[in-house]
């Protein structure tokens, strides 16, 4: 006899509480909204080189330096006009990764700016 397990089972979703005898029990009547979640998310290191341009010309038409928390502001404003909503921890890693590319350039008084000669 001949014996297989399958760890990727598939459930349906459910959900739990826990009772007042701290156990779990089934929540009636739970559905799951898949209509959210439908918008992509895409990675920045993912991102083509016209998209980047798209974005960072966009945002640098109100200013041509930002300070850090500006740029930030800036970075999620121009990203989102391509359909990238990233979070405060990926814009943070958004701005390392245009630094590294020579994307944007932080001068002696620390202000960012746009390099339109960039290389990608």
């Amino acid at each position: 006899m001949e014996q297989s397990c399958n760890m990727w089972l598939n459930f349906q979703p459910f959900a739990f509480r826990i009772n007042e005898e701290a156990l779990p029990e089934l929540v009636e009547g739970y559905s799951v909204d898949r209509g959210k979640g439908e918008s992509k998310f895409y990675e920045y290191s993912e991102l083509k080189n016209e998209q980047h341009r798209q974005a960072l010309e966009t945002m640098f038409v109100d200013s041509a330096r930002y300070g850090y928390s500006e740029l930030i502001k800036a970075l999620k404003e121009g990203y989102a006009t391509i359909g990238c909503n990233y979070g405060e921890n990926k814009l943070g890693k958004l701005k390392t990764f245009l630094e590294n590319k020579r994307m944007i350039v932080k001068d002696s008084t620390k202000k960012y700016g746009f390099n339109p000669d960039y290389h990608y």
